[in-house]
């Protein structure tokens, strides 16, 4: 017979099995290429991850405050032992991109359009290569009080709009071990 072999997994696939029964918590970015305070479905999304014990990091625009659940800090709190500082399971990270002089729009729109678009690819470089990564961190385990990023794991990212934000999301989860 001619039958298709299947392929072995693997050899590293024990480094990846969480054996324990204590949950796997991920460092889960989403990003909202708008204000964040207007897109409930995406905080929503946020709430359930946080809820199942996720570092979430929340990237958009400035603007309307966030859900209610959300704003509660208190509750995304993570407990420490031993002395050592408290990180949040919630960090929202605001953009505030830089846009060109609206008299430009008026007389020549091609190039406020492309400049505002080289404005919105600086910020979510800056903040996805700078900011997001340094987001989330607990502390070293040779009690040293240093603070150590917790990598990202996941990105989720809300569509439409997808230009240019897809591409640049692609480019930092290829830049990363995801």
């Amino acid at each position: 017979k001619n039958e298709k072999k299947r392929p072995s997994a693997p050899r590293n696939i024990a480094s990846r099995v969480n054996l324990s029964n204590e949950p796997q918590r991920r460092h889960i970015t989403i990003i909202v290429l708008g204000d964040l305070g207007r897109s409930p479905r995406m905080q929503y999304h946020a709430l359930s991850l946080l809820e199942h014990g996720h570092h979430v990091t929340l990237v958009g625009y400035a603007g309307e405050n966030v859900i209610q659940p959300l704003q509660n800090d208190v509750r995304w709190r993570l407990q420490c032992f031993d002395g050592e500082e408290s990180s949040s399971l919630l960090k929202v990270i605001r953009m505030e991109p830089p846009t060109p002089p609206k008299s430009l729009r008026r007389f020549v729109l091609p190039v406020y359009l492309l400049l505002r678009l080289l404005g919105l690819v600086y910020s979510l470089l800056h903040t996805l290569f700078r900011v997001v990564p340094s987001a989330q961190y607990h502390t070293a385990a040779n009690n040293s009080k240093r603070k150590v990023p917790i990598p990202v794991d996941c990105v989720l990212v809300q569509n439409p709009p997808s230009i240019p934000l897809l591409f640049l999301a692609y480019v930092f989860c290829r830049s990363r071990p995801l």
